[in-house]
């Protein structure tokens, strides 16, 4: 769905997503009342929708600016931020050759959620697995239940309990870094302001 503040949204025109800098054509403008109808175009103050070659879900996100190609506006709206995970869970593949199947597995969920994230993380105990972050424990109580219902017949794995990212800061230059555990604050020795 999207609100036309400026301009008009045309089908065959070209847009940019600002926050991702994707660019794609529009195949479809429309709006819904309440079955959908197809339009030509959508002027300011409509709200409607407008489908095109969007190959990832991760490329549009909620609150974002959508400009005109060839005419881009200089500063995206204000008020958008990119959802940020504040849970962290590890999951690893009980058998190593099962890893691939994972990752597909999560993919597609990704395809469906684009708040949910995950990059690879290897551990010295339990090999190669997933670092997911979500929005809070329900979402992750969500996704892990599509998981299983995903690769219940395929493979098994193993979850790790959700984790918070922490904030520490260096007195000697007072710079701050992020990690998903205390253990760097544990061990650095205590610092001298």
């Amino acid at each position: 769905l999207v609100r036309i503040k400026e301009g008009v949204l045309k089908k065959g025109q070209k847009v940019q997503m600002m926050a991702s800098g994707g660019h794609y054509q529009v195949d479809r403008v429309g709006i819904f009342r309440p079955k959908q109808e197809l339009l030509n175009e959508l002027g300011p103050g409509e709200v409607g929708f407008f489908t095109g070659a969007i190959k990832e879900v991760a490329d549009t996100r909620v609150g974002d600016t959508v400009t005109d190609e060839k005419n881009p506006t200089l500063e995206a709206l204000p008020g958008f931020k990119q959802a940020q995970p504040v849970v962290f869970c590890g999951l690893f593949p009980v058998d190593a050759a099962d890893f691939e199947d994972l990752r597909e597995a999560m993919s597609r969920l990704r395809l469906n959620d684009a708040s949910f994230s995950f990059e690879t993380e290897s551990s010295a105990a339990l090999g190669f697995g997933f670092r997911c972050g979500f929005l809070g424990l329900l979402h992750l109580e969500i996704i892990t239940e599509r998981l299983q219902r995903l690769r219940a017949r395929s493979t098994r794995w193993a979850g790790f309990p959700p984790r918070a990212r922490f904030r520490h800061r260096r007195c000697m230059g007072h710079r701050w870094f992020r990690t998903s555990t205390a253990a760097p604050a544990r061990r650095a020795s205590r610092p001298r302001c």
